[in-house]
């Protein structure tokens, strides 16, 4: 069975401490993306926060953000 995709949080992993993503995330993502695997972000941030996934354009193939109410 071959991986269709990738689904992973933003803070920690995608997003280091410093809160950018590594160029080492922009390469892993160009990977998946090159390899036809979606790279998806799951998050709890609201739409806005997910501003920080700019540098994975276009590998990014979905964001999921839940605000809670």
């Amino acid at each position: 069975m071959q991986m269709r995709a990738v689904v992973t949080d933003l803070d920690g992993t995608m997003v280091g401490q410093d809160g950018r993503v590594s160029a080492a995330m922009v390469r892993a993502g160009r990977d998946l993306m090159n390899n036809g695997i979606a790279l998806i972000a799951a998050t709890a941030r609201t739409p806005n926060g997910l501003a920080v996934l700019r540098p994975l354009r276009p590998a990014v193939s979905a964001a999921r953000a839940k605000q809670q109410a």
